[in-house]
């Protein structure tokens, strides 16, 4: 596998992606970019995966209501005192947002109970 593996350093907003990708993890990086940021990083991995091909989004969300968990939403906070366009990170956000870039078979997982979460999906077309 570290044959097909791969890390691709710098902006990941401008710096080109590989193509014909199985599968894109994102992790620990939407929570450091805007809304809009996070929908060009969406349309960026659907256009680096191939047809079946998995994106893997890991990272502080808060539940869908805002109102927790604590450690997750403060991490959040955080992140907004940096950029107060940060996306608030919540499962809906992201599956509506993955919806709406032509993903679809949407999965959820708490990876560390009360701070992260996993979402994935697969790109079909």
């Amino acid at each position: 596998m570290d044959g097909r593996i791969t890390f691709t350093p710098g902006d990941a907003l401008v710096t080109q992606w590989p193509g014909g990708q199985d599968a894109v993890l994102l992790s620990y990086l939407l929570s450091a970019v805007s809304a809009a940021g996070v929908d060009r990083l969406l349309a960026r991995a659907f256009g680096v995966l191939t047809p079946g091909g998995r994106i893997v989004l890991h990272d502080f969300m808060v539940d869908d209501d805002g109102r927790g968990p604590a450690t997750a939403a403060l991490w959040l906070v955080n992140a907004l005192l940096i950029d107060p366009d940060v996306a608030r990170l919540s499962p809906r956000f992201l599956a509506e947002r993955l919806l709406a870039h032509g993903f679809t078979s949407l999965g959820h997982a708490e990876v560390i109970p009360g701070i992260t979460r996993m979402i994935t999906a697969q790109r079909v077309r």
